[in-house]
This record gives structure tokens, sequence and C-alpha cells, in this order.
């Protein structure tokens, strides 16, 4: 009879560890499912990098209760479609070139624009027709800090191209700072200096930072020279000659990257994060709770926080709640930009301090007010960029639309029908101030944007630690990048960072990702 029961007993070990033999090995056969939080530049190329890293086999879905582009944006306006948020790229940029190549996309053609810098009462610097008259009137105006000043720019381009071999080794880190050390050695310390300090150190005089940089910096950034040095730098980059766009807007990008890497758009906004233990496993995997997303666009820009949601009685059968492996938040996490929720991970709310810069987007499609500037009625400039931040505006421009041919055959640029402006401001234009700035106004259009974050050094926490890529192991955070430099750029590699992150968790190897090979098609 003892016999008998052993035997039924050894039977039924033996069925039960087959039976989780089974179900492990199916379990490990199984796809890895990915969620990413942001359907813009950051959230599409990590879609597209991961579908690379995991040979296509992810299940990728991404969630996005606006727009899919996010801060990369068009609005249609006098008949034309204009950018409204990023506009321009940097020839270096070597990610969003490849993203252009790969799609099939081209670059839109630039045209010489006359610009100028003004301080509210009278025109600082001025550029002309002719390059080298305006080669000149700058040396003049700022002597060799002209020179010095492109050569520290291309210097620090030089040396932050050195992430793209690094990450083709599979190399990723986990902080921002780790990030940047990966750039040089000593990129992080730039985080601790404002652009002013650290370029007056560099030997440059006062003038040059007051007047050329700040309104870069204002323009780019909305905030002056006393942003920290390394986000201070990309300005400047973003200012130079080879820039160019996307032809037909680049909002394309990332629309045309999430098909590419085949993911699932939910149209659907994300309440709750949590991180639930796998009773068989031990380890954590993580649960998104969401909600359909309102049709209803709020009025500012904000990238995830909706007043709808808060405010709504939400029935049960609204609310989904998904299993995945690891999730990728890919839009910023700051009070003022999200409302997500962390249940049961070591992250909390207050991990994320700081604000986010308000910028406004005024298009005004009329003519500009001549002696508001001090301009000869014959006279016209193409672009007006303020040195003086008690300015109502940072920046005027005159713009093409992302479909129109610029220049013709010959190189010359094109007349335009119409002249459309857009106007870069910390808060919206009233009518009078509009009048003070056009003599004719035929329609106008405000786009408002938590932009950029707000650079402030000198906070507590921008001092105490920098900004994690990885929150824990399978929870990861793109955004972060945004407090090193906020640029699609600087978004595209932060993509391939937590990509990196995430491939090497998934298969608990540290050497996953190293050489991957580039493909036509995934």
């Amino acid at each position: 009879m003892d016999a008998i029961y052993k035997s039924v007993f050894l039977l039924s070990l033996l069925c039960f560890i087959h039976g989780e033999i089974h179900q492990n090995r199916e379990k490990a056969s199984e796809p890895h499912r990915i969620a990413i939080i942001g359907g813009g530049i950051g959230g599409a190329a990590t879609a597209y990098f991961l579908q690379q890293l995991t040979d296509g086999s992810a299940l990728i879905d991404v969630y996005e209760s606006g727009r899919v582009g996010g801060r990369l944006a068009t609005v249609p306006f006098a008949g034309e479609y204009y950018e409204t948020g990023g506009s321009v790229i940097e020839a270096s940029n070597a990610y969003m070139q490849q993203f252009v190549d790969e799609l099939g996309l081209s670059h839109s053609t630039d045209c010489p624009a006359s610009a100028g810098l003004y301080n509210g009462s009278e025109w600082v610097f001025k550029t002309s027709d002719w390059q080298m008259l305006t080669l000149a009137k700058l040396l003049w105006r700022y002597g060799w800090d002209a020179y010095t000043l492109q050569s520290i720019t291309e210097d620090m381009l030089n040396k932050f191209s050195r992430i793209y071999s690094e990450q083709r080794k599979g190399n990723a880190y986990k902080d921002t700072e780790a990030l940047l050390r990966a750039m040089d050695q000593s990129f992080p310390a730039l985080t601790k200096v404002t652009t002013r300090e650290y370029l007056t150190n560099m030997g440059l005089h006062p003038r040059i930072v007051d007047e050329l940089v700040t309104a870069v910096t204002l323009c780019n950034y909305g905030q002056t020279p006393d942003i920290h040095a390394f986000v201070g730098a990309i300005a400047l980059a973003g200012a130079g000659s080879n820039l160019w766009s996307v032809r037909g807007g680049n909002r394309q990008v990332p629309e045309l990257l999430l098909t590419k890497a085949r993911a699932a758009l939910l149209h659907r906004h994300v309440s709750v994060v949590a991180a639930v233990a796998d009773p068989h496993t031990k380890q954590s995997f993580y649960q998104v709770t969401s909600v359909e997303a309102s049709n209803d666009t709020p009025g500012l820009y904000t990238e995830g926080s909706n007043a709808l949601y808060k405010h709504h009685q939400l029935e049960d059968e609204e609310i989904r709640t998904q299993d995945y492996d690891v999730v990728i938040i890919a839009t910023p996490l700051t009070a003022d930009k999200s409302d997500i929720k962390f249940v049961n991970t070591t992250t909390k709310k207050r991990d994320f301090p700081g604000t986010f810069e308000r910028i406004t987007a005024t298009f005004v499609e009329g003519r500009i007010r001549n002696e508001a500037f001090k301009l000869p009625a014959s006279d016209s400039i193409d672009e007006i960029l303020s040195v003086n931040p008690a300015l109502v505006y940072n920046s005027i421009g005159l713009l093409h639309g992302v479909d129109e041919d610029e220049s013709a055959e010959d190189g010359r640029c094109s007349k335009q029908s119409k002249a459309v402006y857009k106007l870069f401001s910390p808060q919206p234009l009233t009518k009078e101030q509009l009048k003070l700035i056009f003599s004719e106004i035929n329609a106008t259009k405000v786009v408002d944007w938590r932009a950029y974050p707000h650079y402030d050094i000198k906070s507590e926490e921008h001092q105490q630690k920098p900004a994690m890529f990885e929150l824990e192991p399978g929870l990861y955070h793109l955004n972060a990048v945004e407090w090193v430099g906020s640029a699609m750029e600087m978004s595209a590699i932060a993509a391939k960072n937590v990509a990196l992150l995430a491939i090497k968790h998934l298969t608990g190897d540290e050497s996953a990702g190293a050489m991957a090979q580039l493909r036509d098609e995934l």
C-alpha cells in the first residue's frame, strides 16, 4: 500500500514539475509586452529602437491622450500649415537624420533671412544681404569673441557626438549625469554653472553674452543666459547656420516611426502605474491603468495632465488595466505636466520637482509696423530677436509653410503670397500689444505651450542629484533628459538609452544591445 501511495505521490510531483516547466517555457516564449506613455518624438523613437533591439518581437503599446508628435506640431493658418513647436534640427543630429533617411522624408530648403537684435529702443545688431559684410559687422561689434563663441559651440558639438559610438556599443546610463559623462568628462559640471558664468570664464566680453547669447536663449528657451551652460550650448547650436527641418512638417517623424515600429497607438490617458510581484517568478511586472482620452483638447498643451479627467465622474467600464513587463514614461512628470500616480513603487511624485516654462506662439498674417522698430518705410526685416527680457515678446519671425517650396531652381527665395509671422512670448499678447507691433492684422492664431523646463540651477533640487532614467528596474523615464537639454535629438538619444536599459532588464544580459545592426525594414 505504501508503494502505491509513493507511486501516486511521485507521479503527482512529476506532473506538477512538468506543468511548472511547461508554464515557464510558455511564459518565456511569450513576447515581451512594453508600454510607452507618450507619443512625442521620444516615445515614438523608443518604440522604433525597441523593435530593432527585439528583432520586431515585442508587443508595444503607446499611450497618447493628445496628438502624436507632442511638441512637434503644425497648425493650419492663412491657407498653409506652419510649425508651432520644435522647428529646426542641427546638421550633426545623427538620429534625426537617420529617421528622415529611413522614413523616406526630405529636408525643407532653407532660405536666407535678414535678422536683427533689438533691445526695445534700438537695434544693437543687424545682418546684411552680403555675408561678408555681416561677418565684418560681427567683428566690429563683438571682436574675436564672435569667433571664440563659434569655436566653443563647435567643440561641444564634437564632444557631444561621442554618445553615438557609445550607444552603438550597447552602453546605457541610469541617470543624466552618467549620460553626459559618456560624452565628455567635463559635461556634468556644465549643468552646475550658468551659461553667462561659463562664457565669461572662457574670456568672452559681457556685451556678446548680453546681446547675442541672450537673443539665442530667449528665442530658443524663453529664458536668459542664466540657464545652465549645457542647455545654453544646445541653444547656441540651434542658432547656427547648419539647420534644417522636414519638408511637410517635423511631426511626420514620430508619426511614421510609430508605424514602422508596428506599435499599437492607444488614445488613452494614463492615471496609474503600479508595480506587482509575480507569485511564480518573484519578479515585478507593471500594471498601467488608463481611461479613454477625451476629444476635447485643453487650451494649454500640457502633454498628459488634463483637467477633464480630474473632474469627470468616470464609469467603471471606461477604466482599463493592462499588464506589462516594462513601462517607459516618455512625457514630463512635473506637477504642471502630468497627473500620473505611482503605486507600490519607490518612485513618488515628489521625485519630479520643477516646472515647465510657458511659451505662447502667436501667428499673425499682417504687416510689421516699421515705425515701432525704427525702420524706414521702405525697409523690412525677417527675424527680430529680443535682447531684453522685459519686452513682451522673445522673437518675431517671418514664416514659410511646411509644404512651401521656399526657393526656386536658381536657389533664390521665392516670394510669398502672404506675410505670416510667428511671435514667441512668455504670456499671451493682447490685441493692443499686437497693434503696437503690426500696422495691419488680417488674422491671428495662438498656441500656448508648457514648452521647456525652467532651468533654475540655484534650486535645491537641481543641486542635489541628477535626473534618473531608471526609476526602478523595468520602469524608465525618458524625459529626465530634458533637465540637461530639451531638443529633438536629446529626446532621440534618451530614447535609445531607455530602450537599451529595457532590453538589458528583459534579457538579464548587460551586454544586450551591443552592435545592434540597423535594417532598412523591421
